[in-house]
């Protein structure tokens, strides 16, 4: 039985270690989500010269730059 609760805990471990890893990785995929659409509304911004849709495509730059740093720290 000491067997089992020794593999027990050593998968609970394993298993925390994967849930963090993974939650940096959707901060990582939500970061490039976000840059992806800041590159896609420059490109319109370029095309109809709208001076609001600038500033919301440096926004949406803006908030994957921040998510981004979230997943740098882990957070």
């Amino acid at each position: 039985m000491t067997q089992a609760k020794k593999l027990e805990e050593r998968s609970a471990q394993f298993e925390a270690q994967s849930e963090a890893s993974m939650h940096v990785h959707h901060r990582w995929a939500q970061a490039m989500t976000l840059i992806q659409i800041s590159i896609a509304l420059a490109a319109i911004t370029l095309l109809t010269r709208s001076r609001g849709l600038q500033y919301v495509s440096y926004g949406v730059a803006a908030g994957s730059v921040l998510i981004g740093a979230l997943a740098l720290a882990h957070v």
